[in-house]
């Protein structure tokens, strides 16, 4: 996934990044070797935190987005496949989420769109190098 740092924040020998991407804003804590830089663009994997509360939407391939409001992350993705215990969730064209997701009685069918919310402390950002 494609993303631009546009602040960063440190807190308790942890490096908070907000990040544009080309669906929407997040926030994470930034786990690359060396501190991201202002306005840079960065290539990245996130790690999520389990999601025990969904909500399944009508079907519509328009509505993938992330979103920040304060604290919380915003997500909305179309489930690709399911495994039997992990979800493949597609939030854009380069970034495909493995998230295991606690049912609690509402099923997730491939191709079903997923809404849930993250704080961001639940959200961990890896740099990697396509060179």
């Amino acid at each position: 996934m494609r993303i631009i740092i546009t602040s960063i924040e440190n807190m308790k020998n942890n490096i908070i990044v907000n990040c544009s991407t080309n669906i929407g804003i997040l926030k994470g804590f930034w786990k690359g070797k060396n501190s991201p830089f202002l306005n840079s663009v960065y290539h990245v994997e996130f790690t999520l935190a389990d999601i025990d509360c969904i909500d399944v939407l009508p079907k519509n391939k328009e509505d993938i987005s992330v979103s920040l409001k304060n604290d919380a992350v915003f997500f909305n993705g179309i489930c690709e496949d399911y495994d039997g215990e992990i979800h493949y969730i597609r939030f854009a064209y380069d970034w495909l989420q493995m998230i295991y997701i606690e049912e609690n009685g509402e099923k997730i069918n491939i191709g079903d769109n997923i809404s849930f919310k993250l704080n961001y402390i639940q959200i961990e950002i890896y740099p990697y190098d396509i060179s």
